[in-house]
């Protein structure tokens, strides 16, 4: 180092500060050119080319600031008139106010400088025709957008929370969750005295025929249950609220009144005759069935045999054994050929039995 300012390598000018001002703490702009200045080797400090450098970063963020400050202005201006309601433009009006302006403004050129400005004429011209062709400017619709998106929020919030509660009730209606009673079947009896016959309700579940009557005799009420296995039940006096669970089915008594009885009836047992090893047969007149037990197949007929024509039944064994017996309805037949016969109809067409083994 020669450690002179002024001679060939420090003669150049550069800033002279003061370590710790606050303006290099607080001031980026300052901060950079102070840290920029103080590694340089070169330049001599020099306090007037210090005050020229701040006073143009001063002014250049006097700038910065005023563009900042218009950029905002026009921002806030355009977004103002964008919600204000559209006024009308009156264009003969604009169109008159250009050329007034422009031809003023040549008027001044031609005072200032003695000739026509025919660019200014021919801007006046050419704003004239371009405001008249421009289609009109349509503002921007931010409270169209604001509320389609308002109303696109609301949609999901109640979709979001609704669709759970939905799901729940449909869960909970009465098709999905139906009511205990559903599954019953309601019979209406109504009461007869003797010696009216009894009004018979009937009722089938599976292949099995349920009879149901309501009596007054001797005083007392009486609901009379069969079915067409021949099996059957008598119920006293029957109170609302009992519940009878009998020869396959369940009885629960609704309502009792004198004069008449509701009843709920379901079937307690899928398949009653299973449980029962009885096997249903249909027979038409002098028609034959076969049916097999244990492997062994026998084969029953239903007859009308001369000379009386009784309902006759003929069993045949695979031992090629016949037996024959006349019926008639609601009668049980043991049969010695190894069968239980039970018949439920026996009329001048058909005949209806059940069969199981007595082995």
């Amino acid at each position: 180092m020669c450690e002179r300012w002024f001679c060939e390598k420090h003669l150049e000018p550069r800033l002279a500060f003061i370590r710790d001002i606050k303006a290099v703490e607080n001031s980026p702009e300052v901060r950079t050119l102070y840290y920029t200045e103080w590694k340089r080797q070169d330049g001599h400090p020099d306090f007037a080319y210090s005050q020229i450098k701040l006073l143009e970063l001063d002014i250049e963020e006097k700038n910065r600031s005023e563009l900042i400050r218009q950029a905002l202005d026009r921002m806030n201006h355009y977004y103002d008139s964008a919600l204000l309601p559209e006024k009308p433009v009156d264009v003969e009006a604009d169109r008159k106010k250009r050329v007034k302006t422009l031809l003023k403004e040549e008027s001044e050129l031609e005072e200032g400088h003695g000739t026509t400005s025919k660019t200014a004429k021919e801007e006046a011209k050419q704003t004239t025709l371009t405001h008249e062709k421009s289609p009109k400017r349509k503002p921007f619709p931010i409270k169209k957008i604001v509320a389609v998106l308002m109303g696109i929020t609301i949609l999901s919030i109640l979709l979001w929370y609704g669709l759970p509660i939905i799901f729940l009730m449909m869960q909970n209606s009465p098709s999905q969750n139906p009511s205990p009673q559903s599954s019953y079947t309601t019979l209406t009896l109504v009461k007869s005295s003797s010696p009216s016959p009894p009004q018979i309700t009937t009722v089938t579940f599976g292949d099995v025929d349920y009879s149901f009557s309501y009596v007054w005799q001797n005083n007392q009420y009486f609901l009379l249950v069969s079915n067409s296995i021949l099996e059957g039940k008598t119920y006293l006096q029957p109170t609302n609220g009992s519940v009878y669970g009998d020869i396959g089915i369940e009885i629960k008594v609704s309502e009792a009144y004198s004069n008449q009885i509701v009843l709920l009836v379901k079937p307690t047992v899928q398949d009653y005759l299973a449980s029962l090893s009885f096997k249903k047969l249909t027979i038409a007149q002098g028609q034959y069935q076969a049916v097999s037990f244990s492997g062994n197949e026998y084969t029953i007929g239903y007859l009308q045999n001369p000379p009386y024509y009784v309902n006759d039944l003929i069993v045949t064994t695979p031992l090629l054994q016949s037996r024959q017996y006349s019926i008639t309805s609601s009668q049980i037949v043991s049969c010695d050929l190894g069968l239980e016969i039970r018949v439920y109809k026996a009329t001048t067409t058909y005949a209806i039995i059940f069969v199981k083994p007595s082995y």
